[in-house]
């Protein structure tokens, strides 16, 4: 036996025009999440919000050896290789 789904139990009733994200369940069930603050806004690294239309800041840079989260090359290409 399948075990049942310990967070959705039956229809979801909300307000269908203050949700961020939609999706449709295996049952077809129609579901809408979003967060209040979670929002993806882009935001300065001591966590600052930039104004509407700013890009964010660009990444560092790495250096040529530097292949984290994994520890070498070999790593890099086995995980690209399996997960391609």
């Amino acid at each position: 036996p399948q075990p049942s789904s310990p967070i959705l139990t039956g229809p979801v009733h909300e307000d269908l025009n203050s949700t961020d994200a939609e999706f449709t369940d295996a049952s077809e069930h129609y579901f809408r999440t979003y967060h209040s603050v979670l929002n993806g806004r882009p935001c300065a690294a001591d966590g600052t919000f930039l104004p509407h239309g700013t890009p964010p800041t660009p990444a560092p840079l790495k250096a040529p050896d530097d292949w984290s989260p994994y520890r070498n090359r070999i790593e890099f290409e086995l995980a690209e290789f399996a997960f391609k």
